[in-house]
């Protein structure tokens, strides 16, 4: 939902049940004695009546339409146990397997009331000019006659016969854009990046941004989440291709992907330590079995009076249960065996 704080509208399903309903749990007690003042989105699958409001104050009794409904209340807060901000059935209100309740915008500020300004005019007359207001992270969506939806008015609009109260509607900045500082990144098997995401503008309700990856197996990531521009943790898992991509959270289908390759590790020349014999494989050394012979790109291992002849991409499972440990390298297991 535009109008939604950032970006998302928080879903609850319900039990069949005539009391109770749900609660958002603050981290912090307010204080106590100070003014706060509470606002919040809210609608239904069905028209039901809630009590409204946190438990440190007074709350309110809200008719909750299918249709959204701007709530909000002022209130010293009281030194209670409970602190929950609570949207409970009241009256005959009632639940049923199934129905819904939607929320979004839950704000609790210290401070009374709205900010509000007060202009004269006589009946009939046309408004003219009408202020242009700007908020940190939001647009200004023009001046209506409801909190939520109402008809939008402008400079030619005339005054009602009485006095009237217009509202100022917002709308949460959304990405325009996600960048990537790498497009395509080549890496050895078993080594590994970074990737960093960048959302602009940077100034957004909603910075979050949502990975993935095409195959896990071949290139793993860290995190599923990170913030705009921090970094995350490419692991390569297999030789092949995958292709990372990094969604906007804040539901303005901004995307970018970068196509990662893994290659195989350099194979390093055979060595005797302490009359074993060892290989490398980039910065790992490995146990390797003795009447090794290494032409050619081939591997030539004798196992009792067989002798055979591999290339290092193929799978040696002559020898599985000598196996120490298995390393991939083009799409296959090369396997290193302990000293015999």
């Amino acid at each position: 939902d535009s109008s939604a704080l950032n970006g998302h509208v928080n879903e609850f399903t319900m039990n069949t049940v005539d009391k109770g309903g749900i609660y958002y749990n603050p981290t912090e007690k307010l204080t106590v004695g100070e003014m706060y003042t509470w606002s919040v989105y809210v609608k239904a699958s069905s028209n039901k009546k809630l009590s409204i409001g946190s438990e440190q104050g007074e709350k309110i009794d809200v008719d909750v339409t299918t249709s959204w409904k701007k709530i909000s209340k002022s209130f010293t807060a009281t030194d209670s146990e409970k602190t929950e901000f609570v949207f409970y059935l009241t009256g005959e209100s009632t639940c049923t397997d199934g129905d819904k309740l939607y929320l979004h915008s839950l704000e609790i500020k210290e401070g009374e009331g709205m900010d509000i300004s007060s202009v004269q005019k006589g009946y009939e007359s046309e408004l003219g000019t009408l202020s242009e207001l700007t908020r940190d992270k939001y647009v200004f969506g023009g001046w209506f006659t409801e909190p939520v939806d109402g008809t939008q008015i402008s400079s030619t609009t005339t005054t009602p016969e009485n006095d009237v109260t217009y509202y100022a509607h917002w709308t949460a900045k959304r990405a325009e854009s996600l960048i990537l500082d790498k497009e395509k990144i080549e890496i050895k098997y078993l080594t590994g990046d970074t990737l960093k995401g960048t959302i602009l503008p940077d100034d957004v309700v909603n910075n979050k941004i949502n990975w993935v990856t095409s195959d896990s197996s071949i290139c793993g990531i860290n995190t599923s989440t990170s913030i705009s521009g921090e970094d995350i943790t490419l692991t390569a898992n297999k030789v092949g291709t995958a292709t990372i991509t990094a969604t906007a959270d804040d539901g303005s289908g901004k995307t970018a992907s970068c196509v990662v390759t893994v290659t195989p590790r350099e194979i390093g020349t055979p060595k005797t330590l302490n009359g074993i014999r060892k290989i490398y494989m980039g910065d790992k050394l490995y146990t390797i079995l003795k009447n090794y012979r290494l032409k050619q790109n081939k591997i030539k291992i004798s196992y009792g009076k067989q002798y055979k002849k591999y290339h290092l991409e193929e799978v040696l499972n002559d020898f599985g249960n000598m196996v120490e440990q298995r390393i991939v390298a083009n799409n296959d297991d090369v396997v290193y065996y302990k000293n015999i």
